[in-house]
């Protein structure tokens, strides 16, 4: 499939943060997707360690301020 995957692998957990199901370094165009919400002023943190995954979605339930700390 050429499509859908990214969407279905992450999402904002706030306005300046997008969480991603696994390490999103994994993905063959990282670099684009880093550039792009660096270019936006968007921070990436992945869930987990491993390769990145299509979960679905991930729709936070509520936003709260990111502090870096609490996770």
């Amino acid at each position: 499939m050429n499509y859908g995957f990214i969407g279905g692998s992450g999402g904002l957990i706030s306005k300046s943060v997008m969480a991603f199901a696994g390490d999103v370094s994994t993905h063959p165009d990282y670099n684009k997707i880093k550039n792009f919400l660096s270019e936006r002023e968007i921070e990436i943190y992945n869930l987990d360690n491993g390769y990145i995954w299509d979960l679905g979605s991930l729709i936070p339930l509520k936003q709260y301020k990111w502090n870096k700390t609490v996770v």
